[in-house]
């Protein structure tokens, strides 16, 4: 091969190879030196709400498990993530105060001092549970015999719901959080009782609330294991006790779940009224002497719903007043009603402040965390 050839053959070569690298260049995506994830979804917008506003957003997207301090700062976890944030009450001060990321989170319970949580997570088509301590950053699985878990309102234990397929036996315990001391309280071997504890020396089980059976309530002593029915053979039904344990608030429907209505009674059964309005009663909330309650009531139900299955499986979406009853006097006072604001609320996961001055929730419509000035 002669030295003229040879220059054709490697000129060629070079124009092949240079021609291959301009059209890699321009059609390689433009490097803009960020790392961020192309697919990743954004934040959602807060809402703009109306000046000499009563409501204030607390989280910049979908949160879960609020907690309230005493000096009325509020923390709670990311859906997204399960990252964990805390906020004033104006919401003015948001910021991420852990490092620690609970990936698919789907539900969480605060211990009272708000230093564990119990987290559920989304695993394939079941659901795993771990206690987590955020002090000390330790966890512990709970066993998959396990199927409901709340903690005290008080103190470090727990109760929880479990049932042993191979045995066929199953109850409610009480244990301290890492599952010591352990005491049976209840025999049961129905798996899907709900379970709350919402004061000292009782807690209380209730069917899962379906417009389509009849349900019941039921309290048990912590101390003794006695229990007693305190409601049974309603459609739709569902309570919210108070934090003495002396009185409740239950809503139900007829056997086609619908007309839905609200009672208050003692939980002896005694003093029992209708309420002049009609909602779900884990929308409604006491004040800590028990004397008044602070509710959203339901509006704009569709006519065909079955309730409350459709309002807990996101058929719809409500658009809540705001109402404070007294139980004493037997009046209601307006808070914020769903006409007074562009912003559509659909309160969920309710909470007061020490003070009573604010009232916190979930917005079912676009899952951000606010404060409501009481």
């Amino acid at each position: 091969m002669n030295a003229k050839k040879l220059l054709i053959i490697l000129s060629t070569t070079f124009l092949t190879v240079l021609l291959a690298l301009l059209i890699v260049i321009n059609i390689e995506p433009t490097n803009t030196g960020s790392n961020k994830n192309t697919n990743a979804q954004p934040t959602p917008t807060p809402p703009t709400i109306q000046k000499n506003q009563k409501t204030n957003y607390l989280s910049h997207g979908p949160a879960i498990a609020p907690y309230i301090y005493s000096d009325g700062t509020v923390k709670y976890l990311t859906k997204s993530g399960g990252n964990l944030f805390q906020s004033n009450l104006l919401g003015n001060n948001i910021a991420k105060i852990s490092n620690a990321s609970l990936n698919d989170l789907t539900t969480a319970t605060w211990s009272y001092n708000g230093q564990k949580i119990i987290a559920t997570f989304s695993e394939r088509r079941d659901s795993i549970k771990y206690l987590f301590n955020y002090d000390t950053g330790e966890t512990m699985p709970f066993s998959n015999n396990i199927s409901k878990i709340t903690f005290s309102p008080n103190t470090d234990k727990i109760a929880y719901l479990t049932y042993d397929k191979i045995n066929k036996s199953g109850g409610i315990f009480i244990a301290n959080s890492d599952l010591s001391n352990a005491k049976k309280i209840f025999d049961t071997t129905i798996t899907d009782w709900q379970i709350a504890w919402p004061a000292k020396d009782i807690i209380i089980i209730i069917t899962s609330p379906s417009g389509l059976a009849q349900g019941a309530v039921y309290g048990i002593n912590t101390q003794t294991g006695d229990y007693q029915i305190l409601l049974s053979d309603l459609y739709g039904l569902n309570t919210t006790l108070s934090p003495d344990g002396a009185r409740l608030i239950y809503s139900y429907t007829d056997a086609q779940g619908k007309n839905l209505k609200t009672y208050s009674m003692n939980i002896d059964g005694s003093n029992k009224y209708a309420l002049p309005f009609s909602t779900i009663s884990d929308k409604c909330i006491f004040s800590q002497d028990t004397r008044n309650i602070f509710c959203a009531v339901i509006k704009d139900i569709p006519p065909d719903s079955l309730l409350p299955d459709d309002y807990y499986q996101d058929a719809f979406k409500s658009r809540d007043d705001f109402v404070e009853y007294d139980l004493i006097k037997k009046e209601s006072s307006r808070i914020l009603f769903a006409d007074d604001y562009t912003t559509n609320f659909d309160a969920s996961n309710l909470l007061l402040t020490p003070e009573e001055d604010y009232l916190i929730f979930i917005n079912r419509q676009d899952g951000l965390l606010y404060s409501l000035k009481l």
